[in-house]
């Protein structure tokens, strides 16, 4: 999981690009409760511990 432009596959940090988090993770709710990859590329380690605390806080409120 992560974010883009919505044009480019970009592996940026949640939050940084185009994707509605909100909706796709409640919708993603309904049909899913496994593991869940992300893919952020990028040598910044806050990168990635920031898009994990958005997917954590969203998924609790969804």
């Amino acid at each position: 999981m992560h974010d883009n432009d919505g044009l480019r596959d970009l592996h940026l940090p949640l939050g940084v690009g185009n994707i509605d988090w909100h909706k796709l993770i409640a919708n993603l709710k309904k049909i899913y409760n496994g593991t869940i990859t992300l893919e952020i590329f990028s040598r910044e380690k806050e990168y990635i511990l920031h898009s994990k605390r958005i997917l954590e806080r969203i998924w609790n409120e969804s």
